[in-house]
């Protein structure tokens, strides 16, 4: 049994993937781990919370754990179906994983039956990888990789209309505002490592700071100071990831003033300090 707030290391059985299927405990405390995790409840359905918000999983769903989110699942009488656990080295070898990143993830729990005019379900395709890992196929590891591949497809094209449907409702002034405001968001993104402040982005919007504020909150549904700093929380990620340096130093590339601040903040966006995220990413080898 796991201890709660637990980092849960990959070890793989199946090659690149870990599979595990029935018979499953139904219980499983809060942790976390640097690999993605995929959920199939059975036919009684299954409670389960991701970064402390809780989802009910009925048949015909399954939730989709990005790496390093804590998450449990419920001790009730269900149990998890399937259980699909995956390195996380495949997707980001592939040009514009980073970029894309958000729209493969957009949904924590994905419905299967709204994928019913898709060729490719996704259940289907979970579904297809544990036949894989059961079999001696050959190529079974091309197999597997062509399957997940597969799944993000599907799961990214799917994200992508359902996010380009959400933008077209949203009540801007003019589409001349909506234009202006992808180039704030790529302003704000290359310099949020540095000083910047609501009343210069204001500016460079061509918006008073109070009307650029509320169209703001309305285009990303945060504040302007909440998004600035998880976009910095997302910079010192990238730099704790890829280098040696110092805590201290990546708060401070990253926009912060201070060490205690920057520990703040980066719990409450990614509910672990950066020492133990650091920890957590080293000993998941990816």
């Amino acid at each position: 049994m796991k201890k709660e707030d637990l980092f849960e290391s990959l070890s793989v059985v199946h090659g690149s993937v870990n599979v595990a299927y029935g018979g499953l405990p139904s219980f499983f405390p809060n942790h976390w781990h640097g690999f993605l995790e995929i959920i199939v409840p059975d036919a009684g359905g299954l409670d389960i919370t991701i970064d402390n918000k809780e989802y009910r999983l009925s048949e015909g769903q399954f939730a989709l754990i990005p790496p390093r989110k804590l998450h449990s699942i419920a001790n009730t009488l269900a149990a998890p179906q399937l259980i699909i656990q995956f390195s996380n080295d495949l997707l980001p070898r592939l040009n514009g994983s980073n970029s894309n990143r958000r729209m493969l993830y957009l949904q924590r729990v994905i419905d299967n039956g709204d994928f019913a005019n898709c060729e490719n379900k996704p259940l289907d395709i979970l579904f297809k990888i544990k036949d894989y890992c059961e079999s001696e196929t050959p190529f079974k590891e091309f197999h597997l990789n062509r399957e997940l591949l597969d799944l993000f497809i599907v799961l990214g094209e799917y994200n992508y209309k359902l996010n380009a449907a959400l933008s077209a409702r949203k009540n801007f002034q003019s589409q001349v505002s909506f234009e202006k405001f992808d180039s704030v968001i790529k302003y704000i993104n290359d310099k949020c490592a540095s000083k910047i402040s609501l009343e210069e982005v204001a500016s460079y919007a061509g918006f008073s700071k109070y009307h650029f504020s509320r169209i703001f909150k309305e285009y990303f549904e945060t504040s302007f100071p909440e998004y600035v700093m998880k976009q910095r929380i997302k910079h010192a990620i990238e730099i704790l990831e890829n280098s040696d340096i110092s805590i201290l130093d990546a708060a401070l590339l990253s926009g912060f003033n201070s060490h205690s601040s920057f520990n703040r903040v980066f719990k409450q966006v990614m509910h672990c300090a950066p020492s133990d995220f650091r920890k957590m990413f080293n000993c998941s080898g990816l």
